[in-house]
């Protein structure tokens, strides 16, 4: 079954902006997926891993997308941060539509008004924790001392101001995710994205960055619409959505391991009858 969020009505502005920036008040909606369906095609077959969903994203919320592994998970959060673009229905930032933007306007949104955190933290290792934030801003076309205060701003938020001159690899799995977190709220996005962001952490480390998630979210006023299949995780959020059902893509994923395995169980049975039929016959 698609991933299922929640059936909502809006209707959007008809006029249209590549930065689509704008003041908002609290609880207005800033993203709103509308019968939004992706479909991925292998061979004959059809795979429809989100489909016909329809959801919305208020200001400063935490909101939790629970499923199984195959479930539409990320194809969704792709939708929603405009990372890709669905085969039907429409996905709507600020009440205006995205998936006309060209890819140039698709990059200028994401860049003004969307941060991205992801499971395995995607992190420049010749880089320290400072140079990481600081690219970023580099990057939107920020000055350099406004890039220098904003990221020893966001490094004391996650509580890493003294570990700025680190490495990567120097870094502990939640104070990897932590810099992470700083460099993906560096240029004061609306919203951020998180794909399984504690996917890759003790259960102890991921508690921690999602309460840092709701402060951000309490202090900032930010959205934050993250997958996880851990329902304690849930606890933090101010809505959560979960898929008990597996999705047509996963239901594929399943056949393909169980004919694999199949095949797997009858090659070591013609092995065990080829190695009985030429035993070797001695004889006392």
């Amino acid at each position: 079954m698609p991933l299922e969020i929640q059936r909502t009505v809006l209707m959007p502005d008809d006029s249209s902006d590549a930065d689509l920036s704008g003041a908002t008040t609290p609880g207005d909606v800033l993203v709103e997926a509308r019968k939004v369906s992706r479909i991925f095609r292998l061979g004959s077959e059809e795979i429809r891993a989100v489909d016909d969903v329809s959801c919305k994203a208020r200001e400063g919320r935490l909101i939790t997308v629970r499923g199984r592994s195959g479930s539409g998970k990320t194809t969704l959060l792709n939708q929603l941060g405009a990372l890709d673009k669905p085969d039907e229905g429409e996905v709507y930032f600020r009440g205006r539509p995205v998936n006309g933007l060209s890819e140039a306007e698709r990059t200028n949104l994401r860049r003004h008004n969307f941060g991205f955190i992801f499971q395995s933290f995607a992190l420049l290792p010749v880089l320290s924790a400072f140079e990481n934030i600081d690219l970023t801003m580099r990057i939107a076309g920020r000055s350099t001392a406004e890039r220098v205060d904003r990221t020893r701003e966001v490094l004391d938020m996650v509580g890493l101001g003294e570990r700025a001159d680190q490495r990567p690899f120097e870094l502990s799995g939640g104070e990897q995710q932590r810099v992470s977190i700083a460099r993906s709220i560096a240029n004061r996005p609306s919203v951020l994205i998180a794909d399984e962001p504690t996917g890759e952490l003790d259960s102890i480390t991921g508690l921690e960055i999602m309460s840092l998630f709701r402060r951000i979210v309490d202090t900032d006023g930010l959205t934050v619409i993250m997958s996880t299949h851990d329902p304690a995780l849930s606890q933090f959020a101010d809505e959560s959505r979960s898929e008990e059902h597996t999705s047509e893509l996963q239901s594929l994923v399943n056949l393909v391991c169980r004919l694999l395995l199949e095949k797997k169980n009858t090659n070591k049975n013609k092995q065990k009858k080829k190695k009985k039929r030429y035993k070797k016959i001695t004889y006392d």
